[in-house]
């Protein structure tokens, strides 16, 4: 299930390993976030080639999270598992997954390692990011602080995301990291360690651009999670952080975050 606003060549390159699947029983649901280029006409062609592939066009851009309620209220599937425009998944990625959910009836969401490329500086950088969680308990215990899921890498059950609530429309950044705490109080989560997905990091990301709001956003979920006893009271120090951490400016925010994630690889030739 993909939300995209102005997806481009980056759209292709998911769409290419989509068709790529070892896994073929699926659909794949697009939403047309009012694109100003090309890729309401491009989705369009698809459906008209592929019947698996059903796409819906907003009149207005509504944002992601928009989009991500529309596409998963559309879907038909057991399982939804979310992807990105500029982001796409390995031959198996489907599969691994349809396989661990069938076998394992008590996990309704489930997550892998990432294979992130960083866009920094005109430079590109790549590392494997392992998720700090990987079975139910150690997810729990690590969500009351940082979010456990590649939000690209996952798949869950389509009912119990519908008997969790589904995406929130008031989170217009972070609504992976609301939606998380939701969904495990009516299943239980697993990481696998393997990187199924790859994900790029640039100038145009939401997660780039809008890095403030959803500091913020995350801000928002932590505090509902104390409330909610999810959180230990202390962890309104973490809080305060967040919001510290917002208020540095954008250059200097955006270096602290690539050394605070350990980036340590190799530069690789633009």
């Amino acid at each position: 299930m993909i939300g995209v606003f102005n997806g481009g060549a980056g759209l292709r390159t998911t769409v290419e390993s989509i068709r790529a699947q070892t896994f073929e029983d699926f659909e794949v649901v697009l939403v047309d976030d009012a694109s100003t280029d090309d890729t309401g006409e491009y989705m369009d062609e698809l459906a008209a080639e592929n019947p698996r592939f059903r796409v819906f066009h907003f009149s207005e851009n509504r944002g992601l999270t928009a989009a991500l309620i529309r596409g998963c209220r559309e879907a038909r599937g057991e399982f939804i598992a979310r992807i990105d425009s500029d982001d796409w998944m390995v031959p198996d990625r489907l599969a691994r997954q349809v396989e661990f959910l069938r076998a394992h009836e008590d996990v309704g969401i489930l997550g892998s390692a990432l294979t992130v490329h960083y866009d920094v500086d005109e430079r590109v950088f790549e590392r494997t990011d392992t998720p700090p969680a990987q079975t139910d308990e150690q997810i729990r215990r690590r969500l009351r602080f940082r979010n456990v899921f590649g939000h690209v890498s996952v798949m869950f059950r389509r009912t119990d995301y519908e008997r969790a609530g589904g995406y929130n429309p008031s989170f217009y950044y972070s609504q992976d990291f609301e939606l998380w705490p939701k969904l495990l109080r009516v299943t239980r989560g697993h990481n696998l360690t393997e990187p199924l997905t790859h994900c790029r990091f640039a100038d145009r990301s939401i997660s780039i651009m809008h890095n403030n709001g959803q500091l913020l956003s995350v801000a928002r979920v932590q505090w509902r999670n104390i409330r909610w006893g999810l959180a230990p009271w202390w962890s309104v120090f973490w809080i305060l952080r967040l919001l510290v951490f917002a208020a540095l400016p954008y250059k200097l925010r955006s270096r602290l975050r690539f050394l605070l994630h350990g980036i340590r690889t190799r530069q690789k030739k633009t």
